[in-house]
């Protein structure tokens, strides 16, 4: 039994020098192995269910309590930039409940929804080898996959009617409601795209053509079979990302052609997204500032909330209101106004920085670039590609919608900060990787 423990310690002191976790003998490798199966399943389960992902959620983080191994989960958790970056975050938001009106529902919830923020140490575990990692990114693919196919059959009519799916003429969405619908099925393209250009390379033609029709079926999905229109900023967000990262300050440039180009030719050619846009102008033109906007004035009751936001940021600057003070601070800013009160100012920012002032919104930055800088680190072009992406894909998001209180969201970008984070510890230099060494 001794010899057997010493040569695991072995295996496990090199696997560690590699950066990824040797497997535990007995039940502590069992448990370990039952946490990477979860992962699978809530990348598959957090577009299609959130009952179903809560439970995939709650059996990983029991696989990681019961695991063991807690002072290597530290270390592992300190050494990672991206997940220090949103342990500083959550902490910062969770300290911001001492300047504020107690501890109630509200501030009981978005604790809650942030703590989200500390599920990457969890996923940065079970996700340091590549193949965890790419099988998670597998099951999201495939979780978009069956969610594309539900919409070309929703909106050719194909379904009967059921309470899961949330389909109506004109906007063919699925599972999930326009806005998140358009967003992970943005994601999907960029991640379809990136399937379809490593098929290809690796000379798999009839794989890389079949990606590349599923690629050119979520484009359309989201552009022309969804009301959506925060998708169509964040794919116009990745058409300059791709450009950039091909050729540099030249594919910006023809980047920026394309994607206005395109957009005009799309608005000449889709009476449905002509009339989005319009609507969307309209709204714009027809918003007040000194009159209460309409429930039905989209874009104008998201000004409303912004300008309000704004006025209670100028009154605490640096610390907020509060976690979980926004919906109290907002409706005693408007008070007698005759403007709605809301819990959400649909913005990532000013809902940050209304609730832990400008330290909470820095911090957020700071999580943001230190994802982006983590592509220079990782091993593969698709990791390297998905790091800036999910950086635009949160910020660009967050403009008109707060995602991390988000549920699936927020639980997606958490589990991709882990896919990315594992990726770049997994390729530490040697002397990096050393001091993640455990003890003999």
């Amino acid at each position: 039994m001794g010899g057997e423990v010493n040569e695991w310690n072995g295996r496990n002191d090199m696997a560690a020098l590699a950066g990824v976790p040797g497997q535990a003998p007995g039940w502590p490798g069992r448990i370990d192995d039952l946490g990477r199966h979860a992962v699978v399943g809530l990348a598959f389960a957090a577009p299609i269910s959130t009952a179903l992902a809560n439970v995939f959620l709650a059996l990983l983080a029991a696989c990681w309590l019961a695991g063991g191994q807690y002072r290597r989960k530290l270390r592992l958790f300190v050494d990672s930039p991206v997940a220090f970056a949103a342990l500083l975050l959550f902490g910062w938001l969770a300290l911001s409940l001492a300047w504020g009106d107690g501890f109630g529902r509200d501030q009981r919830q978005f604790l809650r929804k942030y703590a989200d923020l500390l599920m990457v140490a969890v996923f940065l575990w079970f996700l340091l080898d590549p193949r965890h990692r790419s099988r998670a990114l597998a099951g999201f693919a495939a979780a978009m996959l069956l969610t594309l196919a539900l919409s070309y059959a929703a909106a050719a009519g194909l379904l009967p009617p059921a309470r899961w799916l949330r389909a109506m003429p004109g906007n063919a969405v699925v599972f999930k409601l326009h806005i998140t619908h358009g967003l992970l099925m943005a994601l999907a393209t960029l991640l379809f795209g990136l399937y379809a250009f490593e098929a290809s390379a690796a000379r798999r033609r009839w794989l890389a053509a079949a990606w590349a029709i599923a690629c050119l079926l979520a484009l359309v999905n989201v552009l022309f079979m969804v009301q959506g229109r925060t998708g169509y900023l964040v794919l116009a967000a990745f058409v300059v990302l791709v450009f950039g990262l091909r050729a540099g300050w030249r594919g910006l440039a023809v980047a920026s052609v394309v994607v206005c180009v395109g957009a005009v030719a799309i608005y000449q050619a889709s009476g449905s997204m002509r009339q989005r846009v319009d609507l969307t102008l309209s709204e714009l033109r027809s918003w007040d500032f000194a009159t209460p906007t309409t429930e039905s004035n989209s874009i104008g009751r998201r000004l409303e909330f912004f300008s309000n936001t704004l006025a209670m940021v100028r009154e605490r600057p640096l610390a907020g209101h509060g976690l979980g003070g926004f919906a109290e601070a907002y409706r005693a800013q408007v008070e007698g106004t005759g403007k709605a009160p809301t819990h959400n100012p649909h913005n990532e920012f000013l809902l940050l920085m209304a609730q832990a002032g400008l330290p909470a919104v820095l911090l957020y930055l700071h999580l943001l670039a230190r994802t982006a800088l983590t592509a220079r680190r990782l091993p593969t072009l698709r990791e390297r590609v998905l790091a800036p992406a999910l950086v635009l894909w949160i910020g660009v998001g967050g403009v008109f919608n707060a995602l991390l209180i988000d549920h699936t969201e927020s639980l997606l970008f958490s589990l991709l900060l882990g896919v990315l984070a594992a990726g770049a510890l997994a390729t530490a230099p040697p002397a990096a990787a050393a001091g993640r060494a455990p003890a003999a």
